[in-house]
């Protein structure tokens, strides 16, 4: 009997921490994206190429893509691509995320957007079954975008 009550909690527990952990704006959809690196760029900027699938055309815009790019620079990395070398994400910890979720809630409203810029003439898209892909380069700051991370207490310092 104790073996199934334990059972039960462990049950409860686990589907209670999904329910936290995406807590979420039901509103807005997930993000599909891929992200691959495009080359260098300056000092301090990386260059990809971002690939966001979007399912109406009127979400078509920079801003998703700025969005996407960030993201990807933050939590997956840049996979390797024509010309560039792969890059680590900067949040190393599979968790920042859900654990800082209050913080990016509000990042990714509108700050996000000064650390990234699509570069003009790149964009284009294509129409895949019921949706969008949205495809465009884009230029990260990520150095500006590590110190505001590190400011944040996000991530550690460089040689901390």
């Amino acid at each position: 009997m104790s073996r199934i009550i334990t059972k039960f909690l462990l049950l409860m527990a686990f589907v209670f921490s999904f329910n936290v952990t995406y807590a979420k704006d039901k509103n807005e959809p997930q993000l599909q994206y891929s992200i691959k690196s495009c080359g260098s760029g300056q000092q301090g900027y990386w260059v990809v190429e971002v690939t966001a699938y979007v399912a109406k055309k009127g979400d078509i815009n920079n801003t998703i893509l700025q969005k996407c790019a960030v993201h990807g620079a933050l939590f997956k990395g840049v996979a390797p691509g024509q010309g560039g070398s792969p890059q680590k994400p900067l949040c190393t910890s599979a968790s920042a995320e859900v654990q800082n979720a209050d913080f990016f809630n509000a990042f990714f409203q509108q700050d996000f957007k000064s650390y990234a810029d699509v570069i003009a003439g790149t964009l284009s898209t294509m129409k895949v079954g019921k949706g969008y892909e949205v495809t465009a380069t884009v230029q990260i700051a990520k150095d500006n975008l590590r110190k505001t991370m590190e400011q944040a207490g996000i991530i550690r310092k460089l040689g901390f």
